[in-house]
Protein backbone atom coordinates (compact mmCIF):
# COMPACT_ATOMS: atom_id res chain seq x y z
CA UNK A 1 0.00 0.00 0.00
CA UNK A 2 1.44 3.39 -0.92
CA UNK A 3 2.93 5.42 1.98
CA UNK A 4 2.72 2.49 4.45
CA UNK A 5 6.32 1.86 5.55
CA UNK A 6 6.89 -2.11 5.62
CA UNK A 7 7.90 -3.72 9.11
CA UNK A 8 10.99 -5.07 8.90
CA UNK A 9 13.15 -6.59 11.58
CA UNK A 10 17.38 -5.53 11.22
CA UNK A 11 18.92 -8.66 13.31
CA UNK A 12 22.26 -7.81 15.09
CA UNK A 13 24.12 -10.45 17.02
CA UNK A 14 27.51 -9.67 19.05
CA UNK A 15 30.88 -10.90 18.60
CA UNK A 16 34.44 -10.02 20.27
CA UNK A 17 37.91 -10.95 19.92
CA UNK A 18 38.21 -12.51 23.31
CA UNK A 19 42.35 -12.76 22.71
CA UNK A 20 42.54 -8.87 24.15
CA UNK A 21 40.40 -9.59 27.36
CA UNK A 22 41.76 -10.18 31.11
CA UNK A 23 39.00 -12.62 31.42
CA UNK A 24 37.39 -12.64 35.14
CA UNK A 25 34.36 -14.40 35.03
CA UNK A 26 32.28 -15.68 32.27
CA UNK A 27 27.89 -16.59 32.41
CA UNK A 28 25.32 -17.82 30.07
CA UNK A 29 22.42 -15.74 29.58
CA UNK A 30 19.98 -17.75 27.48
CA UNK A 31 22.31 -19.08 24.65
CA UNK A 32 24.34 -16.36 24.66
CA UNK A 33 27.39 -15.99 27.07
CA UNK A 34 28.18 -12.75 29.47
CA UNK A 35 32.31 -12.29 29.71
CA UNK A 36 33.02 -9.84 32.11
CA UNK A 37 36.98 -8.78 32.18
CA UNK A 38 39.89 -6.10 32.15
CA UNK A 39 41.02 -4.42 28.94
CA UNK A 40 43.84 -1.65 28.80
CA UNK A 41 43.03 -1.78 32.83
CA UNK A 42 39.21 -0.76 32.13
CA UNK A 43 36.41 -3.23 32.96
CA UNK A 44 34.22 -4.40 30.05
CA UNK A 45 31.42 -6.56 29.69
CA UNK A 46 31.34 -8.27 26.79
CA UNK A 47 27.70 -10.27 24.96
CA UNK A 48 28.98 -12.88 23.32
CA UNK A 49 25.75 -13.95 20.82
CA UNK A 50 25.49 -17.51 19.23
CA UNK A 51 26.58 -16.67 15.61
CA UNK A 52 24.85 -16.22 12.57
CA UNK A 53 25.37 -16.90 8.93
CA UNK A 54 23.92 -14.48 6.22
CA UNK A 55 21.47 -16.98 5.35
CA UNK A 56 20.16 -17.17 8.70
CA UNK A 57 20.01 -13.70 9.02
CA UNK A 58 17.87 -13.68 6.20
CA UNK A 59 15.64 -16.50 7.29
CA UNK A 60 14.86 -14.99 10.72
CA UNK A 61 14.51 -11.61 9.64
CA UNK A 62 11.77 -13.03 7.08
CA UNK A 63 10.21 -15.40 9.41
CA UNK A 64 9.98 -12.62 12.46
CA UNK A 65 8.53 -10.65 9.64
CA UNK A 66 5.48 -13.03 9.40
CA UNK A 67 4.91 -14.16 12.70
CA UNK A 68 4.56 -10.80 14.37
CA UNK A 69 1.06 -10.65 12.49
CA UNK A 70 -0.40 -14.46 12.87
CA UNK A 71 1.41 -15.41 16.50
CA UNK A 72 -1.59 -16.25 18.86
CA UNK A 73 -1.80 -13.32 21.96
CA UNK A 74 -1.27 -16.23 24.50
CA UNK A 75 1.98 -17.57 22.85
CA UNK A 76 3.20 -13.65 23.62
CA UNK A 77 2.80 -13.83 27.28
CA UNK A 78 5.04 -16.80 27.32
CA UNK A 79 8.59 -18.16 26.63
CA UNK A 80 7.32 -21.95 26.28
CA UNK A 81 4.06 -21.33 24.62
CA UNK A 82 5.91 -19.53 22.24
CA UNK A 83 8.29 -22.19 21.22
CA UNK A 84 5.56 -24.42 21.28
CA UNK A 85 3.99 -22.40 18.66
CA UNK A 86 7.16 -22.21 16.66
CA UNK A 87 7.89 -25.78 16.81
CA UNK A 88 4.57 -26.78 15.31
CA UNK A 89 5.18 -24.54 12.53
CA UNK A 90 8.37 -26.57 12.03
CA UNK A 91 11.64 -24.26 13.58
CA UNK A 92 12.88 -26.60 15.54
CA UNK A 93 16.15 -25.58 16.01
CA UNK A 94 17.72 -23.66 19.52
CA UNK A 95 19.30 -20.91 17.85
CA UNK A 96 16.91 -19.80 15.57
CA UNK A 97 14.05 -20.00 18.71
CA UNK A 98 16.20 -18.03 20.47
CA UNK A 99 16.78 -14.91 18.21
CA UNK A 100 13.14 -15.20 17.19
CA UNK A 101 12.23 -15.09 20.94
CA UNK A 102 14.20 -12.16 21.50
CA UNK A 103 12.79 -10.12 18.07
CA UNK A 104 9.16 -10.80 18.68
CA UNK A 105 9.34 -11.05 22.80
CA UNK A 106 11.83 -9.64 24.10
CA UNK A 107 14.31 -6.56 23.67
CA UNK A 108 15.87 -7.51 20.40
CA UNK A 109 19.32 -6.92 20.38
CA UNK A 110 19.59 -5.63 23.59
CA UNK A 111 18.18 -8.45 25.04
CA UNK A 112 21.18 -10.45 26.65
CA UNK A 113 21.36 -7.12 28.79
CA UNK A 114 17.99 -7.57 30.30
CA UNK A 115 17.89 -11.27 30.58
CA UNK A 116 21.23 -10.74 33.11
CA UNK A 117 19.85 -11.05 36.67
CA UNK A 118 23.70 -9.16 37.58
CA UNK A 119 22.81 -6.38 35.83
CA UNK A 120 20.66 -3.12 37.69
CA UNK A 121 21.00 -0.17 35.00
CA UNK A 122 21.44 -0.01 31.04
CA UNK A 123 22.88 3.15 29.71
CA UNK A 124 23.09 4.81 26.46
CA UNK A 125 24.48 8.24 26.25
CA UNK A 126 24.98 8.48 22.46
CA UNK A 127 24.67 6.55 19.27
CA UNK A 128 28.26 5.00 17.84
CA UNK A 129 29.68 4.89 21.55
CA UNK A 130 29.27 1.44 23.78
CA UNK A 131 26.25 0.89 25.68
CA UNK A 132 27.25 0.78 29.65
CA UNK A 133 25.92 -1.38 32.20
CA UNK A 134 25.87 -1.33 36.09
CA UNK A 135 26.78 -4.97 37.36
CA UNK A 136 26.09 -5.51 40.95
CA UNK A 137 29.07 -6.22 41.82
CA UNK A 138 32.00 -4.27 39.50
CA UNK A 139 29.80 -1.47 38.87
CA UNK A 140 29.93 0.53 35.98
CA UNK A 141 31.08 -0.95 32.87
CA UNK A 142 31.38 -0.15 28.90
CA UNK A 143 29.92 -2.83 26.63
CA UNK A 144 30.58 -4.48 23.25
CA UNK A 145 27.14 -2.90 22.29
CA UNK A 146 27.08 -0.27 19.78
CA UNK A 147 24.22 1.16 18.02
CA UNK A 148 24.54 3.65 14.59
CA UNK A 149 21.96 6.63 15.14
CA UNK A 150 19.36 4.52 12.85
CA UNK A 151 19.78 2.04 14.67
CA UNK A 152 19.24 3.87 17.86
CA UNK A 153 16.04 5.62 16.97
CA UNK A 154 14.70 2.43 15.93
CA UNK A 155 15.42 0.96 19.23
CA UNK A 156 13.91 3.71 21.08
CA UNK A 157 10.78 3.43 19.69
CA UNK A 158 10.95 -0.04 20.44
CA UNK A 159 11.48 0.60 23.93
CA UNK A 160 9.03 3.23 24.28
CA UNK A 161 6.10 1.14 22.52
CA UNK A 162 7.39 -2.26 24.97
CA UNK A 163 6.26 0.49 28.19
CA UNK A 164 2.92 1.48 26.63
CA UNK A 165 3.83 4.97 25.60
CA UNK A 166 4.69 6.36 22.28
CA UNK A 167 7.62 9.06 21.34
CA UNK A 168 8.23 11.54 18.53
CA UNK A 169 10.38 14.22 17.32
CA UNK A 170 7.10 15.94 18.50
CA UNK A 171 7.07 14.50 22.08
CA UNK A 172 11.14 13.31 22.04
CA UNK A 173 11.71 12.58 25.47
CA UNK A 174 10.26 10.32 28.36
CA UNK A 175 11.23 10.94 31.95
CA UNK A 176 9.89 7.52 33.33
CA UNK A 177 7.79 4.46 31.75
CA UNK A 178 7.78 0.50 33.19
CA UNK A 179 8.60 -2.13 30.65
CA UNK A 180 7.71 -5.55 31.01
CA UNK A 181 9.51 -6.64 33.78
CA UNK A 182 8.74 -3.98 36.13
CA UNK A 183 11.87 -2.29 34.95
CA UNK A 184 11.93 1.44 34.81
CA UNK A 185 12.92 3.51 31.21
CA UNK A 186 14.24 7.16 30.12
CA UNK A 187 14.59 7.64 27.12
CA UNK A 188 15.27 10.66 24.53
CA UNK A 189 14.80 10.52 20.81
CA UNK A 190 16.65 12.18 18.01
CA UNK A 191 18.27 14.71 18.04
CA UNK A 192 15.54 17.06 18.79
CA UNK A 193 16.95 17.90 22.80
CA UNK A 194 19.93 15.83 22.97
CA UNK A 195 22.84 15.36 20.26
CA UNK A 196 21.23 11.46 19.46
CA UNK A 197 18.41 9.12 20.96
CA UNK A 198 19.64 7.84 24.64
CA UNK A 199 17.81 5.71 27.10
CA UNK A 200 18.74 4.96 30.88
CA UNK A 201 17.29 1.78 31.96
CA UNK A 202 17.00 0.89 35.72
CA UNK A 203 16.36 -2.85 35.95
CA UNK A 204 13.28 -4.36 38.54
CA UNK A 205 14.97 -7.54 40.21
CA UNK A 206 13.44 -10.59 39.45
CA UNK A 207 12.77 -11.57 43.23
CA UNK A 208 12.28 -8.89 45.58
CA UNK A 209 14.19 -7.93 48.50
CA UNK A 210 13.20 -9.17 51.63
CA UNK A 211 14.11 -8.41 55.09
CA UNK A 212 15.75 -12.04 55.21
CA UNK A 213 18.43 -11.29 52.14
CA UNK A 214 19.28 -8.11 53.68
CA UNK A 215 20.57 -10.42 56.53
CA UNK A 216 21.76 -13.16 54.24
CA UNK A 217 23.25 -10.08 52.33
CA UNK A 218 25.18 -8.73 55.45
CA UNK A 219 23.32 -5.23 54.50
CA UNK A 220 21.61 -5.49 57.66
CA UNK A 221 22.48 -7.79 61.29
CA UNK A 222 20.03 -9.14 63.27
CA UNK A 223 20.49 -6.95 66.46
CA UNK A 224 19.63 -3.52 63.79
CA UNK A 225 16.96 -5.66 62.13
CA UNK A 226 15.00 -6.58 65.17
CA UNK A 227 15.11 -2.37 66.34
CA UNK A 228 13.67 -1.19 63.29
CA UNK A 229 11.38 -4.15 63.70
CA UNK A 230 10.46 -2.98 66.84
CA UNK A 231 10.04 0.76 65.67
CA UNK A 232 8.01 -0.67 62.29
CA UNK A 233 5.46 -2.94 64.72
CA UNK A 234 5.38 0.44 67.35
CA UNK A 235 4.48 2.49 63.99
CA UNK A 236 7.48 4.82 64.78
CA UNK A 237 8.16 6.77 61.33
CA UNK A 238 11.20 5.61 59.62
CA UNK A 239 13.70 7.80 56.96
CA UNK A 240 15.76 6.19 54.74
CA UNK A 241 18.48 7.98 53.22
CA UNK A 242 21.35 7.60 50.97
CA UNK A 243 23.00 8.39 47.44
CA UNK A 244 21.22 7.09 44.32
CA UNK A 245 21.65 3.51 44.03
CA UNK A 246 22.81 3.02 47.53
CA UNK A 247 19.70 0.54 48.03
CA UNK A 248 17.20 2.81 49.56
CA UNK A 249 13.88 1.54 47.71
CA UNK A 250 15.25 -2.30 48.07
CA UNK A 251 15.35 -1.67 52.29
CA UNK A 252 11.92 -0.08 52.21
CA UNK A 253 10.89 -3.44 50.03
CA UNK A 254 11.80 -5.35 53.19
CA UNK A 255 11.04 -3.40 56.01
CA UNK A 256 7.32 -3.83 54.69
CA UNK A 257 8.01 -7.82 55.59
CA UNK A 258 7.80 -6.85 59.19
CA UNK A 259 4.48 -4.89 59.18
CA UNK A 260 1.86 -6.95 61.64
CA UNK A 261 -0.23 -8.91 59.03
CA UNK A 262 -3.20 -7.34 59.89
CA UNK A 263 -2.41 -3.91 59.65
CA UNK A 264 -3.65 -1.89 56.48
CA UNK A 265 -0.60 -0.72 54.67
CA UNK A 266 -1.24 2.13 51.53
CA UNK A 267 2.02 2.54 49.56
CA UNK A 268 2.36 5.32 47.36
CA UNK A 269 5.03 5.22 44.35
CA UNK A 270 5.60 7.11 40.91
CA UNK A 271 6.30 4.09 39.61
CA UNK A 272 5.70 0.57 40.87
CA UNK A 273 8.48 -0.62 42.14
CA UNK A 274 7.24 -2.42 45.94
CA UNK A 275 6.77 -5.73 45.55
CA UNK A 276 5.11 -7.38 48.92
CA UNK A 277 2.86 -10.17 50.09
CA UNK A 278 0.60 -8.37 52.52
CA UNK A 279 -2.97 -8.95 52.33
CA UNK A 280 -4.47 -5.89 53.11
CA UNK A 281 -2.54 -3.30 50.65
CA UNK A 282 -3.25 -0.30 48.83
CA UNK A 283 -1.73 0.72 45.87
CA UNK A 284 -1.55 4.27 44.47
CA UNK A 285 0.91 4.37 41.69
CA UNK A 286 1.39 8.44 40.19
CA UNK A 287 0.36 8.96 36.48
CA UNK A 288 2.42 11.14 33.76
CA UNK A 289 -0.08 13.22 31.72
CA UNK A 290 0.00 12.26 28.12
CA UNK A 291 -1.75 16.04 26.87
CA UNK A 292 0.14 19.02 26.13
CA UNK A 293 -1.86 20.80 28.88
CA UNK A 294 -0.70 18.31 31.46
CA UNK A 295 -4.29 17.42 31.78
CA UNK A 296 -4.97 14.05 33.95
CA UNK A 297 -1.72 14.02 35.73
CA UNK A 298 -1.77 12.60 39.11
CA UNK A 299 0.89 13.56 41.46
CA UNK A 300 2.47 11.76 44.17
CA UNK A 301 1.21 14.56 46.60
CA UNK A 302 -2.35 13.83 45.63
CA UNK A 303 -2.45 10.69 46.03
CA UNK A 304 -0.90 10.60 49.40
CA UNK A 305 -3.77 13.09 50.02
CA UNK A 306 -5.84 10.68 49.11
CA UNK A 307 -4.54 7.77 51.20
CA UNK A 308 -5.34 9.81 53.85
CA UNK A 309 -8.79 9.75 53.46
CA UNK A 310 -8.54 6.00 53.61
CA UNK A 311 -8.39 3.94 56.95
CA UNK A 312 -4.30 2.74 56.71
CA UNK A 313 -2.14 2.19 59.35
CA UNK A 314 1.14 2.05 57.66
CA UNK A 315 1.76 5.16 54.59
CA UNK A 316 4.90 3.98 52.57
CA UNK A 317 6.13 6.50 50.07
CA UNK A 318 9.47 5.59 47.86
CA UNK A 319 10.81 8.63 47.47
CA UNK A 320 9.99 11.93 48.80
CA UNK A 321 10.85 14.79 46.52
CA UNK A 322 8.34 17.94 46.49
CA UNK A 323 4.93 18.97 48.40
CA UNK A 324 4.71 14.65 49.12
CA UNK A 325 6.86 15.46 51.77
CA UNK A 326 4.66 17.86 54.01
CA UNK A 327 1.74 15.65 53.29
CA UNK A 328 3.92 12.11 54.17
CA UNK A 329 4.88 13.85 57.63
CA UNK A 330 0.97 15.31 58.67
CA UNK A 331 0.32 11.24 57.94
CA UNK A 332 2.97 10.08 60.36
CA UNK A 333 1.91 13.00 63.02
CA UNK A 334 -1.75 11.86 62.86
CA UNK A 335 -0.30 8.14 63.94
CA UNK A 336 0.12 6.50 60.64
CA UNK A 337 3.53 4.37 60.85
CA UNK A 338 5.57 5.21 57.67
CA UNK A 339 8.82 4.78 56.17
CA UNK A 340 10.36 7.09 53.03
CA UNK A 341 13.33 7.51 51.49
CA UNK A 342 15.14 10.61 50.53
CA UNK A 343 17.89 11.50 48.60
CA UNK A 344 20.64 12.86 50.47
CA UNK A 345 24.11 12.32 51.65
CA UNK A 346 24.25 12.70 55.15
CA UNK A 347 22.18 13.26 58.03
CA UNK A 348 22.11 17.25 58.25
CA UNK A 349 20.98 17.44 54.32
CA UNK A 350 18.49 15.45 55.12
CA UNK A 351 17.16 17.87 57.12
CA UNK A 352 17.28 20.59 54.81
CA UNK A 353 15.58 18.75 52.39
CA UNK A 354 12.91 18.08 54.64
CA UNK A 355 12.89 21.58 56.08
CA UNK A 356 12.93 23.20 52.21
CA UNK A 357 10.22 20.64 51.29
CA UNK A 358 8.02 21.85 53.51
CA UNK A 359 8.48 19.44 56.44
CA UNK A 360 8.09 22.53 59.82
CA UNK A 361 9.81 21.63 63.01
CA UNK A 362 6.43 20.49 64.97
CA UNK A 363 5.90 18.11 62.05
CA UNK A 364 9.99 16.53 62.32
CA UNK A 365 9.00 15.90 65.82
CA UNK A 366 6.80 12.46 64.44
CA UNK A 367 10.02 11.23 62.77
CA UNK A 368 12.09 8.57 65.09
CA UNK A 369 14.24 6.84 62.86
CA UNK A 370 16.74 7.33 60.47
CA UNK A 371 18.66 5.22 58.42
CA UNK A 372 21.86 5.25 56.28
CA UNK A 373 23.15 3.55 53.02
CA UNK A 374 25.79 3.25 51.44
CA UNK A 375 27.44 1.81 48.32
CA UNK A 376 30.93 0.59 49.65
CA UNK A 377 33.80 0.06 47.30
CA UNK A 378 36.69 -2.42 47.92
CA UNK A 379 39.35 -4.23 45.95
CA UNK A 380 39.33 -7.98 46.12
CA UNK A 381 41.62 -10.76 44.37
CA UNK A 382 43.14 -7.36 41.89
CA UNK A 383 39.45 -5.66 41.35
CA UNK A 384 37.45 -3.14 42.35
CA UNK A 385 33.74 -4.62 43.88
CA UNK A 386 31.09 -2.85 45.18
CA UNK A 387 28.34 -3.45 48.34
CA UNK A 388 25.56 -2.09 49.87
CA UNK A 389 25.42 -1.83 53.80
CA UNK A 390 23.65 0.07 56.06
CA UNK A 391 26.05 2.62 57.05
CA UNK A 392 24.48 3.98 60.42
CA UNK A 393 20.99 4.21 62.12
CA UNK A 394 20.20 7.11 64.16
CA UNK A 395 17.34 7.87 66.46
CA UNK A 396 15.75 11.29 65.97
CA UNK A 397 14.47 13.50 69.10
CA UNK A 398 13.27 17.17 68.69
CA UNK A 399 13.24 19.56 71.05
CA UNK A 400 12.62 23.11 70.79
CA UNK A 401 12.30 23.16 66.93
CA UNK A 402 15.60 21.89 67.28
CA UNK A 403 16.59 18.19 66.10
CA UNK A 404 19.28 15.82 67.74
CA UNK A 405 20.54 12.50 66.46
CA UNK A 406 21.63 9.73 68.56
CA UNK A 407 23.47 7.19 66.93
CA UNK A 408 22.41 4.01 67.39
CA UNK A 409 24.68 1.54 65.17
CA UNK A 410 27.75 2.30 63.23
CA UNK A 411 29.19 0.43 60.46
CA UNK A 412 32.67 -1.15 61.28
CA UNK A 413 34.29 -1.50 58.02
CA UNK A 414 37.00 -4.15 59.23
CA UNK A 415 34.58 -5.88 60.84
CA UNK A 416 31.37 -5.62 58.36
CA UNK A 417 29.15 -5.69 61.14
CA UNK A 418 27.15 -2.52 62.71
CA UNK A 419 28.08 -1.60 66.08
CA UNK A 420 26.11 -0.63 68.59
CA UNK A 421 25.60 0.15 72.58
CA UNK A 422 22.56 -1.55 74.57
CA UNK A 423 22.77 1.55 76.89
CA UNK A 424 22.68 3.65 73.59
CA UNK A 425 19.04 1.86 72.83
CA UNK A 426 17.61 1.97 76.08
CA UNK A 427 18.08 5.81 76.40
CA UNK A 428 17.01 6.93 73.19
CA UNK A 429 13.60 8.88 72.43
CA UNK A 430 12.30 6.03 70.04
CA UNK A 431 12.77 3.26 73.52
CA UNK A 432 10.79 5.72 75.56
CA UNK A 433 8.20 5.85 73.32
CA UNK A 434 7.61 2.06 73.04
CA UNK A 435 8.16 2.02 76.99
CA UNK A 436 5.39 3.96 77.50
CA UNK A 437 2.90 3.06 74.67
CA UNK A 438 3.27 -0.94 75.76
CA UNK A 439 3.70 -0.61 79.54
CA UNK A 440 6.93 -2.08 79.59
CA UNK A 441 10.14 -1.39 81.72
CA UNK A 442 13.89 -1.63 80.38
CA UNK A 443 13.95 -5.10 80.97
CA UNK A 444 10.96 -6.51 79.29
CA UNK A 445 12.20 -4.03 76.28
CA UNK A 446 15.21 -5.66 76.17
CA UNK A 447 13.74 -9.20 76.36
CA UNK A 448 11.85 -8.56 73.19
CA UNK A 449 14.37 -7.12 71.12
CA UNK A 450 16.90 -9.86 72.42
CA UNK A 451 14.18 -12.64 71.45
CA UNK A 452 13.90 -11.35 68.08
CA UNK A 453 17.85 -10.72 67.64
CA UNK A 454 17.41 -14.64 68.32
CA UNK A 455 14.80 -15.93 65.91
CA UNK A 456 16.67 -13.21 63.18
CA UNK A 457 19.61 -14.92 63.71
CA UNK A 458 18.38 -18.40 63.07
CA UNK A 459 16.52 -17.24 60.28
CA UNK A 460 19.63 -15.57 58.45
CA UNK A 461 21.25 -19.47 59.19
CA UNK A 462 18.35 -21.16 57.82
CA UNK A 463 18.26 -19.04 54.49
CA UNK A 464 21.80 -19.50 54.07
CA UNK A 465 21.71 -22.94 53.81
CA UNK A 466 18.01 -23.06 51.87
CA UNK A 467 17.92 -19.79 49.63
CA UNK A 468 13.80 -20.26 49.09
CA UNK A 469 13.47 -19.47 52.62
CA UNK A 470 14.43 -15.93 51.82
CA UNK A 471 12.26 -15.70 48.76
CA UNK A 472 9.08 -13.01 49.63
CA UNK A 473 6.57 -16.09 50.01
CA UNK A 474 8.23 -17.68 52.40
CA UNK A 475 9.52 -14.61 54.34
CA UNK A 476 6.14 -13.27 54.44
CA UNK A 477 4.89 -16.71 55.53
CA UNK A 478 7.48 -16.94 58.64
CA UNK A 479 6.76 -13.00 59.85
CA UNK A 480 2.99 -13.94 59.96
CA UNK A 481 3.26 -16.79 61.74
CA UNK A 482 5.87 -14.87 64.58
CA UNK A 483 2.69 -12.59 65.20
CA UNK A 484 0.45 -15.96 65.31
CA UNK A 485 2.36 -18.16 67.15
CA UNK A 486 5.72 -19.13 69.05
CA UNK A 487 8.67 -18.13 66.79
CA UNK A 488 10.93 -21.00 67.54
CA UNK A 489 8.06 -23.20 66.75
CA UNK A 490 7.97 -21.55 63.36
CA UNK A 491 11.50 -21.97 62.58
CA UNK A 492 11.83 -25.42 63.40
CA UNK A 493 9.04 -26.23 61.66
CA UNK A 494 10.69 -24.05 58.84
CA UNK A 495 13.66 -25.97 59.35
CA UNK A 496 12.12 -29.75 58.69
CA UNK A 497 10.94 -27.94 55.46
CA UNK A 498 14.02 -26.67 53.64
CA UNK A 499 14.73 -30.51 53.52
CA UNK A 500 11.51 -30.96 51.60
CA UNK A 501 12.06 -30.30 47.28
CA UNK A 502 9.44 -27.35 46.85
CA UNK A 503 6.75 -28.54 43.86
CA UNK A 504 6.97 -27.40 40.81
CA UNK A 505 4.70 -24.99 39.62
CA UNK A 506 1.67 -27.43 37.90
CA UNK A 507 1.76 -29.08 41.75
CA UNK A 508 0.98 -26.43 43.50
CA UNK A 509 -2.47 -25.64 45.53
CA UNK A 510 -4.68 -22.48 45.48
CA UNK A 511 -6.66 -21.29 48.46
CA UNK A 512 -10.30 -21.91 48.71
CA UNK A 513 -10.60 -18.37 50.39
CA UNK A 514 -8.34 -15.25 48.71
CA UNK A 515 -7.55 -17.69 45.42
CA UNK A 516 -4.14 -16.99 45.51
CA UNK A 517 -1.46 -19.20 44.63
CA UNK A 518 0.47 -20.74 47.94
CA UNK A 519 4.11 -20.60 47.92
CA UNK A 520 4.10 -24.38 49.24
CA UNK A 521 1.98 -27.36 49.63
CA UNK A 522 0.73 -28.75 52.74
CA UNK A 523 0.87 -25.38 55.65
CA UNK A 524 -2.17 -25.45 57.51
CA UNK A 525 -3.02 -22.00 56.97
CA UNK A 526 -2.80 -19.52 53.61
CA UNK A 527 -0.13 -16.93 54.46
CA UNK A 528 -1.82 -14.38 52.31
CA UNK A 529 -5.46 -14.62 53.94
CA UNK A 530 -5.25 -16.60 57.14
CA UNK A 531 -7.79 -19.43 55.97
CA UNK A 532 -7.29 -23.21 57.66
CA UNK A 533 -5.95 -25.49 55.09
CA UNK A 534 -7.12 -29.19 54.97
CA UNK A 535 -3.25 -30.63 55.20
CA UNK A 536 -0.86 -29.86 57.69
CA UNK A 537 3.00 -29.59 57.38
CA UNK A 538 3.23 -32.66 59.28
CA UNK A 539 1.13 -34.50 56.70
CA UNK A 540 3.46 -33.40 53.86
CA UNK A 541 6.66 -34.21 55.76
CA UNK A 542 5.28 -37.94 56.57
CA UNK A 543 4.05 -38.33 53.12
CA UNK A 544 5.79 -41.68 51.15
Amino acid sequence: MKGLKELSFRIKFWTYDLSRLNVWEEYGVGLSKAIIGEYNIEPKYIVLDPPLSESELAYLSEVARRLVFIMPRDALESRDKFYEVLKRAGIRDEKLLYYLDREIRGFSSLDPLMRDSNLENVECNLAGTPILVVHKTYGRMETNLVYSKEELDELVVRLAHMAGRSVSTFKPKIDSAILPGGHRLALTYRSEISPTSSFTIRKFPEKPWTITKMLVNKMLTPEATAWLWLLVENRLAIVVFGAMGSGKTSLINALMNLIPPDAMVGTVEDVAEFKIAHRYWVRLVARESETIGGAGRITLAQLLAHALRRNLDYVVVNEVRFDEARIWAQAIALGHGGVTSVHAESPKLVFARLKDLGVTPSLLSALHCMVWTWLFKAWRDGRQVRFRRVRAIYDIEVREGEATLKPLFTYNSEEDSLEHGIEDILDCNSARVILETNGWDEENLLAEWERRVNFLRKLADLAGRNPSVAELEMTSLIFKDFYRRNPMRKLRRTRAQASVMIPETSEHRYCPSCGRELPVKGFKFCPYCGQELALSMDTLLNRD
